[in-house]
């Protein structure tokens, strides 16, 4: 266990100094020989076929032995018939941890999650739960690096502790929250590695959304002739409220008071229809059959961009080129 949690340190203090984790990690798992860690995306079966009954010492050192060729999977099925062979407390735990271990280490993170949270919950109250939490914290971010700021962010809302499945009625998902290691083990030495993958987290899931918000703000809708500004300000919404914290906080900030002109812009415009408009704005014709209020809603925007306007000078002291554009931007725009 004590090299897998160095393991965790190492890498994540590498990722600290280096905003490549992934080449970081491959570094580290070259030198300690874990080739095939990153490499090797087969499942481990779901189900194995028993083995012969045998000693326990000979069952672990089997294990090993795989696990030292790099057959995780292989290992991981030693390590479950340990369990099953010999359910005594001592070999019971360190089997499942292990197990665990292979699991991570075949990249079956979907299985490693499972057996961590049915361990953590058998074995509650016990110090071995820290250590199979911190197991399933590294695997949700290895999940996460995967998905990157590209693809879905299921892993990033998990690890942020900000995904609307992770109820109290289900705990194996809130124990794959960054939040919830940090509040039930507030003295762990790995506190500031975990903190740091948390940074990690946030500004993964504001990049996500910036990039999906600069689509919306510049692609023209089906059966429109502009862009759907509403649904990026909405994007925007989610990185601001992170607030200055995440790299790309400034640049939302510009990005939402420069789409709020341009939408006062199109509302002000006589070129399009009321029906347009109110589809443009996601307002139900057939609930809401008055007619826009196109003054009210142009005041409204000019009171967020102020109250973004305050925000900026109070929060903001760099000199960052997205809130120069921001500040130049407000100026000619109140000339």
């Amino acid at each position: 266990m004590k090299w897998f949690l160095s393991f965790v340190l190492a890498a994540s203090i590498g990722h600290a100094q280096n905003n490549n984790l992934g080449e970081v990690i491959t570094s580290l798992l070259q030198k300690a020989g874990f080739v095939d860690f990153l490499s090797d995306k087969g499942e481990c079966p779901e189900r194995w076929e028993h083995l012969p009954e045998q000693e326990a010492q000979a069952l672990i050192q089997k294990a090993f032995e795989l696990r030292s060729k790099s057959k995780y999977c292989e290992s991981g099925r030693y390590f479950y018939e340990l369990r099953r062979q010999w359910p005594t407390k001592d070999y019971y735990k360190m089997a499942w941890k292990e197990l665990v271990n292979s699991y991570v280490l075949a990249d079956d993170l979907i299985a490693a999650i499972n057996e961590g949270n049915d361990f953590m919950d058998f074995f509650r109250g016990t110090p071995d739960v820290e250590d199979v939490h911190l197991i399933l914290i590294n695997a949700v971010y290895m999940k996460m690096m995967a998905a990157g700021a590209e693809r879905s962010q299921e892993w990033t809302e998990y690890a942020l502790g900000i995904s609307k499945e992770q109820t109290s009625d289900n705990p194996y998902l809130k124990n794959l929250s960054f939040k919830d290691f940090l509040e039930k083990y507030p003295n762990s030495p790995n506190v500031k590695v975990i903190e740091g993958m948390m940074r990690h987290a946030r500004n993964n899931h504001a990049e996500y959304h910036l990039k999906i918000g600069n689509y919306y703000a510049t692609r023209m809708m089906p059966d429109a002739a502009m862009p759907n500004y509403p649904a990026a300000i909405g994007r925007y919404a989610l990185v601001l409220k992170w607030g200055p914290i995440v790299s790309s906080y400034n640049q939302a900030l510009y990005s939402t008071v420069d789409v709020l002109y341009k939408m006062s812009s199109v509302i002000e415009s006589s070129t399009i229809s009321e029906e347009k408009l109110k589809e443009w704005l996601q307002i139900d014709s057939n609930r809401d059959k008055k007619a826009v209020d196109r003054k009210a809603i142009v005041s409204q925007i000019k009171i967020q961009i102020a109250e973004l306007q305050k925000k900026m000078n109070s929060e903001t002291i760099t000199q960052d080129i997205w809130i120069q554009k921001t500040r130049l931007l407000i100026e000619e725009k109140q000339k």
